[in-house]
């Protein structure tokens, strides 16, 4: 019947683990502090831009974020069944431009290829 304190080759080895465990848990502690004090400032929170470029206040299509992020009720549908005429002349798809009613149903549209 083995005792419950072990063998004296035991009670050494579980004191090595100990030792490299406190050496593993004392390198990882310098090391966040380490890290921690070399990381930069947190930075602040963005605000909105309100302001459009120069270069854009003449365009049709203002470069602002409120512009930007529209929905598709504004800027249409992406076309879809997009497909080639027999003899790749033509290009057909169904879009729903923007602008119109939330229920109409995207058109049959037609371009030269």
């Amino acid at each position: 019947m083995v005792g419950l304190r072990g063998s004296p080759g035991q009670a050494l080895l579980l004191q090595m683990e100990l030792s490299m465990f406190r050496n593993r848990l004392t390198l990882l502690v310098f090391l966040l502090v380490t890290l921690a004090s070399l990381s930069p400032k947190p930075l602040k929170a963005q605000s909105t831009a309100t302001v459009e470029p120069e270069v854009t206040m003449d365009l049709e299509f203002p470069l602002t974020i409120k512009s930007i992020m529209r929905g598709p009720e504004w800027v249409g549908q992406s076309p879809r069944g997009i497909q080639w005429s027999d003899d790749s002349k033509w290009i057909y798809f169904q879009w729903l431009p923007g602008g119109g009613a939330w229920d109409d149903s995207p058109e049959l549209y037609r371009v030269p290829a």
